[in-house]
């Protein structure tokens, strides 16, 4: 049997299960398996340097690039595990903090009171429990970013994580008046929550989340021992995910140039702007959150290489990219899929 490597941590199976099979198969040494392989503790000195070729070139054929890429992650995390596990068994103190760069704006600009994002509820308007159990769900999924930050410091949970953490929301507007509305009924209410005195200082974004009945249902539709983890792999397209509803609902980057615009122009900036589109739940209070709060990037960038959602009506532009537009938006760094064509283009 070939070791495999799962998909993603969806639906299918535990976050915290064995991503790959321990069976062994024609390319492993005589005792060998994945279970040692993997081994933090391994010792490949005992092996042949042939015996190491066919080992590598085995799993090469197996998993792909992709999946080679995904096991040295895996094995790598594994090794910082075990090596964090020793050295609080040894009752070494905590490494000294170093905070990342979404707490680093945070303590800058929101240090004393809520941040986050506004979030519209769209959804599920006649079950009160199942909307109860969606916050809850998205809540806890939301600490995936702050219990990256822990895993960082040996499981240590520093003042300002603790104080972070804890002061991240979602302000959520509940009206049943919402219930099914467009895009463009949300951005109309949007302009009129920001103005209201209970509306939290710091959340006058460009952008807000809506929990349409599509992202409802990509959070519901897992068990709980299936919720996203700090295991859980980027790029994945079955993320439970929220909207994002951008605020304009088109944008002309040239300005009153009069340019003919073709919407089919790969080139031209207009195509590159979604002004919805699906975003993991996990990555929101750190990718997302501090890349808006910083304001630096304009919004065709920040949407160029995503799919847009027309679940809240209109249409989305699809322009081209090499690689195919992402189905939720991870991150403005390149994907994976876009870095292994760049290496084939550079011949490497």
């Amino acid at each position: 049997m070939l070791p495999k490597i799962a998909k993603s941590s969806g639906s299918h199976r535990k976050s915290d299960d064995e991503p790959f099979s321990d069976a062994s198969s024609s390319f492993w040494p005589e005792g060998w398996s994945w279970a040692r392989y993997s081994d933090p503790e391994v010792d490949f000195s005992t092996l042949s340097e042939e015996e190491k070729d066919k080992m590598r070139n085995g799993l090469q054929e197996v998993l792909g690039d992709d999946g080679m890429r995904r096991m040295t992650l895996y094995i790598r995390q594994k090794m910082i595990e075990w090596e964090d596990k020793k050295l609080q068994e040894q009752g070494a103190p905590p490494p000294e903090y170093k905070a990342p760069d979404f707490l680093k704006q945070w303590q800058k600009r929101h240090p004393d009171g809520p941040w986050g994002f506004v979030a519209f509820r769209t959804a599920l308007y006649d079950d009160e429990e199942k909307w109860t159990e969606f916050k809850r769900r998205v809540r806890r999924i939301l600490q995936v970013a702050f219990d990256q930050v822990v895993e960082q410091h040996r499981g240590h949970e520093y003042e300002d994580v603790a104080k972070a953490r804890k002061s991240f929301e979602l302000h959520w507007i509940e009206d049943r008046e919402l219930d099914g509305s467009s895009a463009k009924t949300l951005r109309r209410r949007y302009i009129e929550v920001k103005k209201k005195e209970d509306t939290p200082a710091g959340m006058d974004y460009n952008m807000f989340l809506c929990a349409s009945p599509e992202a409802v249902e990509s959070v519901l539709s897992l068990d709980d021992d299936n919720l996203p983890t700090t295991k859980s792999s980027f790029w994945r397209d079955d993320a439970p995910f929220l909207l994002v509803v951008m605020e304009e609902a088109e944008v002309n980057p040239h300005g009153d140039e009069e340019n003919e615009y073709d919407p089919n122009d790969p080139n031209d900036e207009r195509n590159w702007y979604k002004p919805v589109f699906k975003v993991p739940v996990e990555i929101i209070p750190n990718n997302l959150w501090d890349l808006v709060d910083r304001a630096f990037m304009q919004p065709t960038t920040l949407t160029r290489d995503v799919k847009g959602s027309t679940e809240l009506g209109g249409t989305m532009p699809e322009n081209y990219t090499p690689e195919g537009l992402a189905e939720l938006w991870w991150e403005v760094a390149p994907s994976p899929r876009a870095l292994k064509r760049r290496r084939i283009l550079r011949g490497l």
